[in-house]
């Protein structure tokens, strides 16, 4: 019997195919979907979750990773703050 994921595999391959788009590993899509909610502010606790993850520990090692944008904000946070 297939693998759940290798099912989810071959249909993201065969859309993105029909799509006329270049093939990407489906662990790409996975880890921009991550990024992309980590950026718009999901809490990680839900990224997590949603990915599965034993711990927010995981996801932060794996998906934490900080955007220029990111560090701006944080240290336009801390101007705010300490004004």
């Amino acid at each position: 019997m297939a693998r759940p994921d290798s099912n989810i595999r071959k249909h993201w391959h065969r859309v993105s195919a029909n799509a006329g788009l270049a093939q990407m590993p489906w662990h790409n899509l996975r880890h921009s979907a991550a990024t992309i909610m980590l950026a718009q502010g999901v809490p990680i606790e839900v990224v997590s979750r949603v990915f599965g993850h034993a711990s927010i520990r995981i996801t932060a090692d794996i998906y934490g990773h900080v955007s220029p944008e990111t560090n701006r904000q944080a240290a336009d946070a801390m101007a705010r703050a300490l004004r």
